[in-house]
């Protein structure tokens, strides 16, 4: 791939790190399935060509954080509605109680939602923001040369026409053509939005509050519809809640001033706690259909990655570490 001087290590960073949280730390590509060649080159295409091509745009047009949540949500219906289809399906592995939780119109309402929020947090702003923490030096630069862009696209688009045609569920043309449409308009409104951004203007919380609170709402996010359809909670009231606790985690965000490096790697990681615990829980769910062996080793080395990463930072920034 044609990458800028310099800019190989985070291109490749990224390229891995994006499937490596939102596939095999989430445990919906247990080790034995991720480090699969085959399989681990088509998610290294898909997760990891997305992720640089939006990152790539988002530089370019700004550095919004609302930009950058909005093309990784076009990120997450292209893929979830489009490609694997799991937002019509009934038999989708991971779905559970929300193949029929919300289901109206052939359309997996909650599952909607919540994949759209999961990728566009877990599988593109954070892997961009922590690689970009981690090289400083060419943060606001872009990484790809018109021939590597071109090459990402293409690799992008091949594997996604793979996925497309593999991945055989109940759709309808309205499906299709809405699963089209809404991420194409996310774009062109992400574009539209872009342009740079205001600190808030409040002092962030130390790292243990960060983790609680990040933590707290991944964990909402990632089971909550699940508790919610298992005591009949009415489906649209776990839709509403979804987006409004998200919306309210967002500004409660984007109030503080992100001027200290450790203090937005403290804020990116804090999601992550949550899968890394759902990785030991993983382990021992006799119920899964696939093999979890070694998801355990995966959340210990998450947790390692996170501590010593920080570690790095503090080099990297010339700062203490609390």
């Amino acid at each position: 791939m044609s990458v800028e001087k310099n800019h190989s290590k985070p291109v490749l960073a990224l390229l891995f790190l994006s499937p490596a949280i939102a596939e095999l730390l989430s445990s919906s590509s247990p080790p034995l399935e991720f480090f699969n060649p085959l399989t681990l080159l088509l998610l290294v295409s898909f997760y990891g060509c997305g992720a640089l091509l939006i990152r790539e745009a988002w530089v370019r047009w700004g550095r919004n954080p609302y930009t950058l949540l909005l093309l990784g949500a076009a990120y997450g219906i292209v893929e979830e509605g489009l490609l694997v289809k799991s937002f019509f399906s009934t038999t989708w592995p991971d779905l559970g109680i929300l193949a029929w939780y919300g289901r109206w119109l052939g359309v997996n309402w909650v599952w909607v939602v919540m994949l759209t929020i999961y990728h566009s947090v877990f599988s593109i702003a954070i892997p961009i923001v922590l690689v970009e923490l981690l090289h400083p030096n060419v943060k606001d630069k872009p990484w790809l040369k018109p021939r590597g862009l071109a090459l990402a696209l293409l690799v992008f688009l091949s594997v996604s026409t793979l996925f497309f045609f593999f991945f055989q569920y109940e759709t309808t043309p309205i499906h299709i053509l809405s699963v089209l449409f809404i991420p194409l308009l996310l774009v062109a409104v992400s574009k539209k939005i872009a342009r740079e951004y205001l600190l808030g203007p409040k002092e962030p919380p130390g790292a243990l509050k960060l983790a609680l609170i990040g933590s707290s709402w991944s964990a909402f996010l990632l089971i909550g519809p699940h508790i919610a359809g298992s005591l009949g909670v009415p489906a649209v009231l776990s839709i509403f809640l979804l987006i409004i606790v998200f919306l309210f985690y967002l500004r409660w965000v984007l109030r503080h001033n992100w001027s200290s490096p450790l203090k937005i790697f403290d804020l990116t990681t804090s999601p992550l706690w949550t899968l890394i615990l759902f990785a030991f829980i993983a382990e021992v769910d006799v119920n899964r259909p696939d093999n979890p062996a070694g998801m355990s080793l995966v959340g210990i080395a998450a947790a390692f990655s996170i501590i010593l990463a920080r570690r790095k930072l503090k080099k990297l920034y010339s700062v203490d570490i609390p």
